[in-house]
């Protein structure tokens, strides 16, 4: 204004919103629709329970039965070389998470052995990695640490923030 700097705000017109609440009718809530439309794909969920007693100890607890996945179906974006190798890395990351649940004492409910899930499930199963983090709905094997040594080292915010913290201790910024 004047060639001096302004600073202008702007009033939302909630006339011009384009949402709408839409009522989820499925029968048997969230729960079934993410069961019949999510896990199905290319998450990591086992064709069985085979016979491990850490395993079968864990899937006893659950407050339903696992949805496990059906045999044949390697998924469609190339991750898995064949369904016996797919099924092979599921029972390996199961068994492995259900021995970290046992052996990580600071583990939430949630922290479930395939990846963090609020469902009552085996985890979530990503495979997602990048080179800045590794997600906590991938399987517990690649994250879960103390006294568990993981694949991939996770980094929470909290662990970030006091990083910092601790770094501008040592500089005196205060």
């Amino acid at each position: 204004m004047g060639g001096k700097p302004a600073i202008v705000e702007y009033e939302p017109d909630t006339e011009l919103r384009d949402t709408e609440q839409v009522p989820f009718l499925e029968d048997g809530g969230i729960e079934a629709f993410f069961r019949r439309e999510v896990l199905p794909h290319a998450v990591l969920r086992p064709v069985a329970i085979r016979d491990d007693e850490g395993v079968n100890a864990y899937v006893a607890g659950m407050r339903f039965p696992p949805n496990l996945r059906t045999a044949g179906h390697v998924g469609g974006n190339g991750i898995f070389s064949s369904d016996a190798g797919r099924q092979l890395l599921e029972e390996e990351f199961l068994k492995a998470g259900v021995r970290i649940r046992q052996m990580c004492p600071h583990l939430n409910q949630y922290q479930r052995p395939l990846g963090n899930m609020i469902l009552d499930t085996l985890g979530f199963g990503s495979l997602i990695v990048t080179f800045r983090n590794c997600p906590n709905n991938a399987p517990l094997a690649f994250w879960a640490g103390d006294p568990w040594y993981p694949l991939f080292q996770r980094t929470t915010n909290s662990d970030t923030s006091m990083k910092r913290f601790m770094a501008m201790l040592a500089k005196d910024v205060f």
